[in-house]
């Protein structure tokens, strides 16, 4: 397949600018997706490249020694004549790539999107690292730089990094990946779910930003999904935060289908295909398209993993959506047999708590990309979905960290389009369990990161104002359904303080971010504090 591409069309893809700077791709459906422009185009301007980076280049998963590397080729010929090709990276400790400290060739092909992910091992620890890939058959011909991290190992003091979630394309700008891009002093992005959504055309009534969904259909196919992936990765802001700071992701529903568990979707209509076949199409262009470390467990991708900082933190995330989900609602909260984790996974949670509490490791992070904390909203479903739906799998938390006394444990999670800072109790509700004036019941404490750009849901805004959930949950120190942002969250040996930053608007680029509250939790102590 190719695509005729203007001048003025080529020339925008093509321009770059310094660290971070990113190919720009216009998101129009004529050539957001084909990995190859026509050869008359490419003549037309004079390159003799055989490659072009139209999506950037990422990094992700990272550990002491390691970290995955990522980028996407686009081929100057036409794609029906190529079948496998090599391309060449390299990390350096410098800009100039003087010395190199690590290179060598991978191969891609249209199996796999064109897209190319490089484990790369033997880097040394906490080190801040430069990458890029290169045509081996013309080496000046080279990707943009991409800066990247390794982790410290052994007695760490501090560690910072951004949290993020519910990333939609088509309701505004991402100007939270741009001021992320920004900042020099993070180690990595959390990305708590929500990189992209499968909706189509018709469930956006607001088309004033140009950024419709490509394809404008909800995604049920590879190509649709690969298509999505390819508008989304093509803005300018989401490769420059991609280019600066390595990815730390798990998925939540949208990447698949809305309200997505093991066997099934809300989301997936009894006239479309068959789940099995749509569930696995989405899973193969996320790890095509995402810079994530693949593990396979009992033969199906899986993401749930832990990130070690040294003896400081231990970041465990979990996934709530297909793992082992059952299909949620009022029956599966009823019953005590239900699950969201799975008894695997459940097992593994429960272990590297207790290991990371034995090994003296001063924090311990759930990254759960639904929310652990109790919400009950009249005539909202929204919250059946988090882990109040699952009410006997949440006590079995609860129970595990009190029955191994495992203390300095925060909850960072998304999902929910608002910003929410919680004191997690068994039932905060009885105030012979929970004490809001004090903080007394409580057992963890958990920050909700809200969305970047997604809107929040009019059911959690009373016509005086006051939101319901600020008004009938005392356990809720800090709530704000209309925040659009970020957190940063800094991991200090005594405390974790998380600043909650507001996007200034999402309606035009803007990369202005104001603090609008900051959460702290001591050591030693479940409690938040809450600071506006």
């Amino acid at each position: 397949m190719t695509t005729k591409l203007t001048r003025a069309q080529f020339l925008e893809w093509t321009a770059l600018s310094g660290l971070g700077s990113v190919i720009g791709c216009g998101s129009d459906e004529s050539h957001a997706y084909p990995s190859c422009p026509a050869p008359d185009a490419i003549a037309e301007v004079g390159t003799t490249r055989r490659f072009e980076y139209f999506h950037g280049v990422a990094s992700g998963d990272p550990g002491t020694d390691r970290v995955v590397l990522w980028t996407r080729l686009t081929c100057c010929v036409p794609l029906d004549e190529v079948e496998t090709v090599e391309i060449g990276w390299e990390v350096a400790s410098d800009e100039s790539f003087v010395p190199v400290l690590a290179h060598g060739l991978a191969t891609t092909s249209a199996e796999r999107d064109f897209t190319v992910k490089v484990d790369v091992l033997g880097l040394p620890a906490d080190a801040r690292l430069f990458h890029r890939f290169y045509d081996p058959g013309a080496a000046d011909d080279r990707s943009p730089i991409g800066r990247t991290w390794t982790l410290p190992s052994g007695h760490v003091a501090r560690a910072t990094f951004a949290a993020i979630a519910c990333t939609a394309y088509s309701t505004g700008y991402f100007n939270a990946y741009r001021h992320i891009a920004l900042r020099d002093d993070l180690r990595f992005v959390l990305h708590l779910g929500d990189y992209i959504y499968e909706y189509g055309t018709e469930y956006y009534d607001d088309d004033s930003l140009d950024r419709r969904p490509d394809p404008s259909h909800e995604l049920r196919t590879l190509r649709d999904y690969r298509t999505r992936y390819a508008q989304v990765r093509s803005d300018p802001d989401l490769q420059a935060v991609h280019a600066a700071h390595p990815f730390v992701a798990i998925w939540d529903d949208h990447e698949i289908i809305d309200d997505v568990w093991d066997g099934g979707a809300a989301g997936h209509g009894s006239d479309d295909r068959d789940f099995a076949t749509r569930r696995a199409a989405a899973i193969e262009a996320y790890v095509e398209w995402m810079p994530v470390r693949e593990t396979i467990r009992d033969g199906h991708v899986s993401l749930y993993r832990e990130v070690a900082i040294g003896d400081l933190l231990d970041i465990l995330l979990v996934d709530t959506r297909l793992e082992a989900r059952d299909r949620q609602g009022t029956a599966t909260a009823a019953d005590p047999t239900s699950t969201l984790l799975g008894d695997a996974q459940e097992r593994w949670l429960f272990d590297a708590l207790s290991g990371s509490s034995e090994r003296g490791d001063a924090w311990r992070i759930l990254a759960s990309p639904v929310v652990v904390m109790q919400l009950v909203i009249p005539d909202f479903s929204l919250d059946l979905i988090g882990w109040e739906g699952y009410p006997a799998v949440r006590e079995r938390l609860f129970d595990h960290l009190e029955a191994e006394s495992i203390r300095d444990v925060v909850v960072l999670s998304g999902d929910f389009h608002a910003a929410i800072g919680a004191e997690v109790a068994r039932d905060p509700f009885d105030p012979a369990l929970y004490d809001p004036s004090t903080g007394e019941g409580t057992i963890l404490p958990e920050i909700a990161v809200t969305s970047a750009t997604s809107p929040a849901g009019k059911r959690f805004v009373r016509a005086d104002g006051p939101s319901v959930v600020a008004a009938t949950h005392p356990h809720v120190r800090f709530f704000d359904e209309h925040l659009r942002g970020y957190v940063v969250v800094d991991v200090q040996e005594d405390a974790v303080v998380a600043d909650v930053l507001r996007s200034r608007t999402i309606r035009e680029r803007d990369p202005h971010h104001t603090r609008a509250v900051r959460f702290t939790v001591d050591r030693g102590s479940p409690g938040l504090r809450v600071d506006g």
